[in-house]
């Protein structure tokens, strides 16, 4: 189900490409005068380029070739910008203000968005979900003329004001960790580091894995270990002949044997005469 309705959207995409190519060209996020970031939800990035007025669904077509979407398998792609964020439009057009934009790609239904408020909006539109309405003034209940009307003092404004500081701050923990899959610890220090700008935050923990991955890269790899050999005159008797017991060994053994040989002969001639 899945498959099917990823290669149905990838289908939608190239349609509405051909049909707003006016001819600009190529949509396949290799040429163009608007060069973007691509960054999805597992962490991934990628450089693309686009023309200015060319269709928002090209990037949507390009990150539906992209690693993350083959092993996804996404049946719907949502494209945001900025912080809070904000969705494009599939038919909409690529437009100068995304110029070294970082375009976010979210799965269509994912309902463990960090930002429930939007992106959830938007894929139950893009699902065609009935949306949750905002109740209007009217609908909200008035209280009664004469009933007295909650007052709110200092104290209540403070605590309602720090509640909500604290609640902004613990979502945009969750949205670094969720983009940049980083533990909590370190997407509160990324946070704290970019003045709690979500965007900001996210940015410096890629750059440093994009430069640490480079580094990697461009560092030189260790050469390979070689043995070394003694020089000849170093060598002991056994090494140079190449066995446990060197012919030099055994040539020395047979002349100390030869020699204790005479003399025990001639020890023996000289006691006979004697």
């Amino acid at each position: 189900m899945r498959q099917r309705s990823c290669e149905a959207l990838r289908a939608r995409c190239r349609e509405i490409c051909q049909r707003q190519d006016r001819g600009l060209g190529s949509c396949d996020g290799v040429t163009g005068d608007i060069s973007v970031m691509l960054r999805f939800s597992d962490g991934s990035s990628q450089q693309a380029r686009f023309w200015n007025g060319g269709p928002v669904a090209a990037i949507v077509a390009l990150a539906l070739e992209s690693a993350w979407a083959k092993a996804m398998q996404p049946p719907g792609v949502i494209l945001t910008t900025g912080t809070p964020p904000a969705p494009l439009s599939l038919d909409a057009a690529i437009t100068a203000d995304l110029m070294r934009a970082v375009i976010r790609v979210w799965e269509g239904d994912a309902q463990a968005s960090p930002s429930q408020g939007p992106l959830l909006r938007a894929a139950d539109a893009a699902a065609g979900r009935p949306q949750e309405e905002t109740p209007s003034p009217e609908a909200v209940p008035q209280p009664e003329a004469g009933q007295p009307q909650p007052v709110a003092g200092r104290g209540g404004a403070a605590m309602s004001s720090e509640q909500s500081g604290d609640e902004s701050r613990e979502a945009a923990i969750r949205q670094v960790m969720f983009v940049a899959s980083q533990p909590r610890d370190s997407a509160v220090v990324a946070l704290q580091e970019s003045n709690w700008n979500t965007e900001n935050a996210i940015n410096r923990i890629m750059d440093a894995q994009a430069q640490a991955r480079e580094a990697l890269r461009a560092a030189p790899r260790p050469a390979p270990t070689t043995r070394t050999s003694l020089p000849l005159s170093f060598q002991s008797p056994q090494l140079r002949s190449g066995s446990g017991v060197g012919t030099d060994t055994l040539k020395d053994c047979g002349i100390g044997a030869a020699l204790g040989t005479v003399s025990a002969c001639f020890v023996f001639v000289w006691v006979t005469l004697a």
